[in-house]
């Protein structure tokens, strides 16, 4: 009775599974309303022809996005996606490991992270330079107290 009761205070303490990143990323996608035609995943970011800064509808067959004073995507958009489901990370690096999820957004995966401004760096990089200087200091360290110990022998003797 005392390990059930265990197992299930453990249990409720424990952490819920993460999800994978492609599935929340996929998860991002369906939450934004107008990227959907019914359950379909078709618009994109479309232009509005009222206010061409705001989403507007795609064809609802195709799912390709009319082309509204000379252009089709809303900023950040890649224009060459008829249907303007293609982000554009042109201010931001996502790295070999990143994918970009929306107008200059990274997701950083596996050995990288976030930079602060939307695009990802890898962590070995930064960890080789961690370990390099770790290793001057050992050596400047261990000099020093060569150096030291020897001018004290000299002394001595």
């Amino acid at each position: 009775m005392k390990l059930v009761l265990v197992t299930l205070v453990l249990a409720a303490l424990a952490e819920p599974k993460k999800k994978g990143i492609r599935t929340q990323i996929q998860e991002k996608i369906k939450a934004a309303k107008s990227y959907h035609y019914g359950d379909n995943l078709l618009c994109g970011a479309c232009r509005s022809k009222k206010d061409q800064t705001e989403f507007g509808p795609c064809n609802k067959q195709t799912g390709n996005c009319p082309t509204v004073a000379g252009k089709r995507c809303l900023d950040g958009w890649d224009e060459e996606d008829t249907t303007c489901q293609t982000p554009k990370c042109d201010k931001v690096n996502c790295g070999s490991d990143g994918y970009c999820v929306a107008p200059n957004q990274c997701v950083c995966t596996q050995l990288s992270s976030a930079d602060g401004e939307g695009g990802c760096y890898h962590l070995r990089v930064r960890g080789l330079i961690g370990a390099g200087i770790a290793l001057l200091v050992l050596v400047f360290s261990i000099s020093a107290c060569a150096i030291i110990q020897t001018a004290l022998t000299k002394k001595n003797k």
